[in-house]
This record gives C-alpha cells, sequence and structure tokens, in this order.
C-alpha cells in the first residue's frame, strides 16, 4: 500500500503563496522579530481593516514590536493596539470603524463635516484577546 501523497491543485497554490510572502517578508526579519516572546507579549491589535498587509506588518515592525509597554503579570490583562489611531487623527477610525451613533456624537461635538463612511478594504479575523 502506498503512502505517498500527491497535493492537490489548491495546496500546491497555498505552498506557493505562502513561499512568496515569506520571501516578501524576509527584509522585515531581523533579531528583534526573533526575540519576541509570543507567551510574553500579550497584544491584540485593533481596527486593522483598513490597512492593506505591507502596511499592517509597517506598523507591527516599526511601531508594535519596539514599544516599551509596562507588563502586568496577570492572565486577564492585555494591551489592546489601536491601528486605526496612529498619530491621533481620529478621520480613520470615523470613517471604517464607527457606529452611525458615534459619528453623529462626533459631528455635533465638532460641528464640521466627518468623513464618508466607508466599507474598510481587508477585513481580517483578528483574536480579540490573547490566545
Amino acid at each position: 500500500m502506498s503512502t505517498n501523497h500527491k497535493p492537490l491543485p489548491d495546496e500546491v497554490e497555498h505552498l506557493l503563496r505562502n513561499a512568496q510572502l515569506r520571501d516578501e517578508l524576509e527584509p522585515y526579519f531581523d533579531e528583534s522579530i526573533r526575540s519576541v516572546n509570543v507567551e510574553g507579549r500579550r497584544i491584540v491589535l485593533e481596527f486593522t481593516d483598513h490597512l492593506n498587509d505591507r502596511e499592517l506588518y509597517c506598523l507591527i515592525y516599526r511601531d508594535i514590536l519596539p514599544c516599551s509597554e509596562k507588563k502586568i503579570d496577570s492572565a486577564t490583562n492585555y494591551l489592546h493596539w489601536d491601528c486605526a489611531d496612529v498619530g491621533g487623527d481620529p478621520t480613520t477610525w470615523l470613517r471604517y470603524y464607527a457606529t452611525p451613533e458615534e459619528r453623529r456624537a462626533w459631528a455635533e461635538d465638532l460641528d464640521e463635516p466627518l468623513p464618508e463612511r466607508e466599507v474598510a478594504p481587508y477585513p481580517r479575523q483578528l483574536p480579540r484577546r490573547p490566545l
């Protein structure tokens, strides 16, 4: 009985795409990424659907990995990283993530036009709390 597994066309495509993505990430891989302890770095990314993959990887590499946040030794505590508020500008959050009620409240408080509501172009299903 043969144990050879003939890959399906989808499997081959997935392997090739995985290799391509690894090649694209290679320039961003250095010792800082190798030293990350996934058990101790309890970060949840929020509001990432407006960023393409490259923008998200750059945000992680440039802003999140080198940040020095206080460590809280508790299994229930973790850091929520708001990816829509980089630089303190609420425009991205208002455009892609704010509810109609939140947008209405902002419009009343600011008394200026808000950005048009848009659907975020890169929907992701990321964890909402550490695994």
